[in-house]
Parts: C-alpha cells; sequence; structure tokens
C-alpha cells in the first residue's frame, strides 16, 4: 500500500517539478527575449548599413559588448544550456538562413520541432513555445519566443536550451527513496504481523496443550493462558469446565468408593439371609422379600434349635442403608448365638436385647418378631419386639386374627425395662391353619397419592388368598401391593413369610 501510494506522490511531484521548470524557462525566455531584440535591432543596423553579418559580433564594439553581455547572462544561470539567435532576411515560415549569435562554440541548427505546447499560465504569450527533447545526449527543454515578425513572415527568433535532467533526477531519487520506504515499511509490516501471529498462535498453541493434557486425563493441569482477549475467556472457560470435571471425576470416585461399600454391603447381607426354602414334611413354608433400596433393613431367618424345634424370624431395623445392614448383621449373629436349644422366644429376645443395646446408637432399634414352631406337636409359641402383629386363619373356624405379643423394640433398653415388658404367646396351630408374618413395608406401600395399601386390605387378601399354596400366597400378595403402588417408588422394604399347616 505504502509503495503504490509512494508511485502516485511521485507522479504528482514530477508533474508539479515538471510546472516548475516550466514555469522558470519561461520566464528566463522572456526576459532573455528583452535582451535580444536589442541585439537584433543593433544587428539589423549593422547588416543594413554594411552588408556583413559576422563582423557585427567580432570587430565592432557594440556586438562584442552585446556578446559578452548574453555570456554573463549564460553564467549567471546555470540551467541555460545554450541560447541561439535566428535570423533570416526573407519572410518564410521557418527561418533558418542564419545564425546570429549562440551561446556555444558550434551554433544549433534550426529545427521546426514536432508537439510543441504552448505555456499554461495566465497572461502567458501565446508566440513562445516549448518542448521537450534531448541536449548533448541530457534531457532538455526547449523554448523558443519571436524577436520580429510572426507567423509566415517570422524572420526572427531566440531559442533557449534548459537542463531538464534534474526533473528525471528528483524523480528517481523519490523513486528509490519511495522503493526504500516501501522496502522498509514491508520488512516492519511482516515483523508486526509475525509478532501479531506469535501474539496470537502462541496463547492458541498453549491452549491446545492445555486441552491435550485434559484430554489424556490430567484434569489438575491448569491452563496457562491469563489474557483478557477471546482466547483467554475460552482458556476461563476451560478452566471452569476442568474443574467441573475434576469435581466430577471426585464424585464418581467417591461414588464408586460408596457403590463398592454397597456392593461389600449387600453381599454381605445377602450371606445374611437364608439361601434355600424351608422343608418341612406337613408344612408349606414361603417367602417374599424386596429391598427399597440398595441395601435393606429388613431380617428373615430360619433356625433350627433341635430335632423338633425350628425358629422363625422377621426383623426390621430402623433406618437403611450400610448401618441399618451392620445393625441388621449384628442382630442375626446374636439371635443366632442365643437360639440354639433354648425353647423361651421372650428369654432369645431379652439376651439378644442386653447385647444389642451396647451396639446401637440412640434413636437405632430393631423391631422383631420370634416364633418356636413344635414341628410335631405344631404348638408355635411366640414372642414380638415391637414388631407388627402376625395374621394367624383358622381354617376350620374360617376366621382370621391378629395377633400381637406385648413387648418393645430391641435395643431401647439395656435389659431391665424390657425383660419386664416383653410376654410371650402359644399358638395351637391346626390343619388349614396359615400364620403370616411380615414388615411394615407390606401395609404401609403406598401410592402416588400417598395412600397406605392398610392392614384392612391385607386381612382381606388373607382370607382370600388363605387356602392357596404359600408360594402363590406370596407371589400374589406382591402383585397386589405393585398394584396398589403404580408408578410411585417403593418406599420401604418389604418381607413376608407365610406358613400354612397341611
Amino acid at each position: 500500500t505504502a509503495v503504490v501510494f509512494g508511485f502516485f506522490v511521485v507522479r504528482l511531484f514530477e508533474r508539479n517539478l515538471r510546472n516548475d521548470v516550466i514555469q522558470y524557462g519561461y520566464g528566463q525566455t522572456v526576459a532573455f527575449r528583452e535582451i535580444c531584440r536589442e541585439v537584433h535591432q543593433d544587428y539589423i543596423v549593422w547588416v543594413t548599413n554594411h552588408g556583413e553579418e559576422k563582423p557585427f559580433f567580432h570587430l565592432t564594439r557594440v556586438g562584442q559588448e552585446h556578446a559578452a553581455r548574453l555570456k554573463r547572462v549564460l553564467a549567471a544561470e546555470p540551467r541555460i544550456n545554450a541560447a541561439v539567435v535566428y535570423v533570416s532576411r526573407a519572410p518564410v515560415r521557418d527561418p533558418s538562413d542564419a545564425v546570429v549569435w549562440t551561446g556555444e562554440e558550434r551554433p544549433l541548427v534550426y529545427t521546426r520541432p514536432a508537439g510543441v505546447e504552448r505555456v499554461d499560465l495566465a497572461g502567458a504569450d501565446p508566440s513562445i513555445v516549448y518542448w521537450f527533447g534531448t541536449y548533448n545526449g541530457e534531457p532538455a527543454l526547449f523554448f523558443r519566443a519571436p524577436l520580429a515578425g510572426s507567423g509566415d513572415s517570422l524572420n526572427a527568433v531566440v531559442q533557449a536550451v534548459f537542463s531538464s535532467k534534474d526533473i528525471q533526477a528528483e524523480t528517481n531519487s523519490l523513486v528509490w527513496k519511495v522503493v526504500a520506504v516501501g522496502a522498509a515499511l514491508s520488512v516492519l509490516g511482516l515483523l508486526i504481523s509475525l509478532l501479531l501471529a506469535r501474539a496470537v498462535t502462541l496463547p492458541i498453541h498453549a491452549l491446545v496443550g492445555d486441552l491435550d493434557a485434559i484430554a489424556k486425563g490430567d484434569l489438575d493441569h491448569e491452563p496457562v493462558v491469563q489474557s483478557r482477549d477471546e482466547i483467554g475467556l475460552l482458556a476461563r472457560a476451560m478452566a471452569r469446565m476442568t474443574r467441573a470435571l475434576r469435581e466430577k471425576r471426585d464424585q464418581d470416585r467417591h461414588l464408586e468408593r460408596i457403590n463398592a461399600d454397597l456392593s461389600l454391603a449387600q453381599e454381605v447381607v445377602a450371606n445374611l439371609l437364608p439361601k434355600k426354602r424351608v422343608s418341612l414334611p406337613g408344612y408349606d413354608i414361603d417367602l417374599a422379600y424386596r429391598c427399597a433400596r440398595e441395601i435393606g433393613g429388613d431380617y428373615y431367618d430360619f433356625i433350627p434349635i433341635d430335632n423338633e424345634h425350628l425358629a422363625l424370624v422377621v426383623a426390621d431395623v430402623s433406618g437403611k442403608g450400610i448401618a441399618a445392614s451392620m445393625i441388621l448383621a449384628t442382630t442375626r449373629t446374636l439371635l443366632r448365638m442365643m437360639a440354639p436349644l433354648n425353647l423361651s422366644p421372650a428369654d432369645v429376645l431379652s439376651k439378644v436385647n442386653y447385647h444389642l443395646h451396647r451396639d446401637v446408637k440412640r434413636g437405632m432399634f430393631v423391631t422383631a418378631v420370634y416364633g418356636l414352631l413344635n414341628v410335631r406337636t405344631r404348638q408355635f409359641r411366640v414372642a414380638s419386639a415391637g414388631h407388627n402383629a402376625m395374621l394367624v386363619w383358622r381354617g376350620r373356624k374360617k376366621t382370621i386374627e391378629a395377633l400381637r405379643p406385648q413387648g418393645m423394640a430391641l435395643g431401647f433398653d439395656r435389659g431391665p425395662g424390657f425383660d419386664r415388658y416383653v410376654r410371650e404367646m402359644e399358638i395351637q396351630l391346626e390343619p388349614g391353619d396359615r400364620v403370616v408374618l411380615y414388615t411394615d413395608g407390606v401395609v404401609e406401600a403406598m401410592n402416588a397419592r400417598k395412600e397406605e395399601w392398610g392392614m384392612e386390605t391385607f386381612e382381606k387378601f388373607a382370607v382370600a388368598y388363605a387356602d392357596r399354596p404359600s408360594a402363590e400366597f406370596v407371589n400374589d400378595l406382591l402383585m397386589e401391593l405393585d398394584r396398589h403402588k403404580g408408578d410411585a417408588e417403593q418406599h420401604d422394604d418389604i418381607t413376608v413369610v407365610t406358613m400354612r399347616i397341611l
């Protein structure tokens, strides 16, 4: 851009310089013509009187004075290369008969140039013309002004030759300056471009390096770009993204540890529960167990006491999660330690409570129903630790009873209060009877409108399905609970153990 603009400046400068030279040449030519008119008049007088031309400048005092005067003018103006006076005795279009005087030893031959122009100045003499040509092999500006006559009667003219090589020299000098400035600006522009490109690309390269580090999994990497431009804005956005990813990674790791703990707890709880259904001649026993969350707080068990007795246990630990599973595991261990060879359900629960009270924190407790079945006599002795009432269907009478022996939850009291409050209940079972032990997740199952299934509905179901096989009983019970719950979330664990006398 600088070079192109510079060439326009050069052209303008050259044109102005030419105009200045033309104005200068015109002024000098006008002044020089006045001197030459005096010379021409004295010359005409001499030729008229003597009929000779040449001796005027060489022999006469007036001619020599004119010659010296003209030479002084030429010497005073170094830009005038030559001056010539042409005279013709006969009026012709181009007076070329004689050279009266010249500032050089070799006279200039009069020629009629092509492409002459008139000076474009206000008040300029239109008879004075100029043209550009060469003089002694150098560029020159020629001016011609009439001394006597005009047109076809023109018989005397003065011609001055001015050097115009300064125009070309100064123009060339200016061109080289423009080229030099353009080259300098180009180099400067290149350097500035490189610096700007580096200023732009370095943050981008740094940002790419940051992205590469993050892509390789280094979420602790912090972007190094700190500028306030768009790259800096992108870097800060990437930093926020990295922090979010790092937090998400830490959360995922924490969640993985929790899931690992939950998986381990699930495995522990699963190993605590019986893996096989109990098969006793004359009895149809089955169960259903469904967790509301990853780890449930319900517990059921079948514990052989001796050759004639089997203990059926259903318990519910307050709370959920790992803490509940630990309490559940402790309760199960204590029950299996205290139950063998002990034919008193109340005494078993009392001993379990004594040891469990020291291990549970305040606010946690376990409700349980513990039934001891004499498989030979069908006597069923039951003790409850604040658990839900069990259902007993009497097949012969076609009646159902909700029985709950007196007792308080395990873990509330160290022992004396629990021992005074807990009581046993003995039931004589007959063929056709059914016993249903369960947790509160059955009767408290809620739908989307927060409506519980309820004890009354449960009793009606037990009556309707009392004569069904125990497997059908528990499966249909789960279906009824699902139908009532609908799309609502299961909010509590569900455990059902049922025994039908054959």
